[in-house]
């Protein structure tokens, strides 16, 4: 018998008991969706070292060595991250994922200082020095880590002219490193999903169902939002384990409840008609192509939930406006999979908001 254990807060709770079915249904769901996360677990380096440096910059005692020493692993991760991408499309995927893939930096590059300041920065402190001029700690405004302006412009040969150009042009002497890491950290994160979402996308049904079982069992089991586990060991072996002092190993296998949550996150069927709607459908929203160009296009809405290709989709929302100026009516909705809080709903929902009001002015 295998027994569910939730963790959190590295506090150990054990929940409930499975029998060898239930056990067998979630471990074939949890494999195939840690198969993929192995596929392209590129974010887990970039995670470590930033991680590694905010707890060193909350650390009061901390020195200016070991935090530019910290700096310089996260430039090294954030490189290989964006390496390591790239290869893995180019061997693995289409040319129009590598292209995605080419568009989606280059417009993080165009749209954030922050990003091209690292990109030079990086190049400059493997090949010519310190990234950090100034470590300065003060109980009002913290640490402050800058590089001087005018070092970087005359130290860096190898440095971008048109990026040379615009630190000319700013007005500031002092670049703020520790900000530029924060902004390009969020940015890599949201290039990791959006990455990880069109592979997602692409996938099988297999492994959507299977993000589906997951969630459905996450929220059957877990009682505190914590990580799910399995583990084989009897209850009172467990109980007398977590007793002892000191740390305690247990082999658990984890429900990769996070990455099910992201795939249900990024497979949604949205529908937008203009027409004239004829009721509810039996199923997902229709829409019926006219004959000829004279004919009004009509449509009929969905339904609630939808049962289809083995997995129940649910329309988190739903639009409707009838008879505007132009004699068309406008229908509007949404479904994802089932799986997902109806807080996690109402957030997938607001992505929605301009398309909505685009339709319905």
């Amino acid at each position: 018998m295998s027994w569910v254990i939730e963790i959190k807060n590295r506090n150990l709770e054990i929940l409930n008991q499975l029998t060898e079915k239930q056990k067998e249904e979630i471990l074939r769901d949890s494999d195939k969706l840690n198969s993929l996360l192995k596929e392209v677990n590129f974010v887990e380096e970039i995670n470590d070292t930033y991680k590694e440096y905010l707890e060193q910059l909350d650390d009061k005692n901390v020195s200016s060595k070991k935090l530019v020493r910290c700096i310089n692993n996260y430039l090294s991760a954030y490189k290989s991250f964006i390496d390591r991408w790239e290869t893995y499309l180019k061997r693995n995927k289409s040319e129009s994922f590598v292209q995605f893939f080419k568009e989606s930096l280059s417009a993080i590059y165009d749209e954030y200082f922050e990003y091209r300041f690292l990109y030079n920065l990086r190049n400059y402190s493997q090949h010519n020095g310190s990234p950090v001029s100034i470590v300065s700690k003060s109980l009002t405004n913290g640490v402050r880590i800058v590089l001087e302006k005018e070092k970087f412009i005359n130290d860096h040969t190898g440095m971008q002219s048109k990026f040379k150009k615009e630190l000319k042009n700013i007005s500031y002497s002092d670049l703020d490193v520790d900000y530029a890491i924060k902004i390009v950290h969020k940015q890599m994160l949201g290039l990791h999903n959006k990455l990880c979402n069109r592979q997602l996308n692409s996938l099988d049904d297999e492994y959507l169902i299977a993000s589906v079982n997951v969630m459905n069992f996450y929220r059957e089991h877990s009682k505190n939002q914590g990580e799910l586990a399995l583990t084989d060991l009897d209850i009172e072996e467990i109980r007398r384990m977590s007793a002892e002092p000191g740390q305690v190993s247990l082999k658990l296998s984890k429900i990769p409840s996070l990455l099910a949550k992201t795939i249900i996150g990024g497979a949604f069927i949205k529908f937008k008609f203009k027409g004239r709607n004829m009721g509810s459908s039996r199923g997902f929203p229709i829409e019926h192509i006219p004959k000829t160009a004279l004919e009004i296009p009509i449509f009929q809405t969905g339904r609630e939930y939808v049962k289809s290709r083995g997995i129940t989709w649910v329309r988190i929302l739903e639009s409707t406006g009838l008879e505007y100026r132009d004699g068309y009516d406008r229908y509007f909705a949404v479904y994802f999979p089932q799986g997902l809080s109806v807080k996690e709903y109402e957030v997938k929902a607001e992505m929605f908001n301009d398309e909505i009001n685009q339709l319905f002015k």
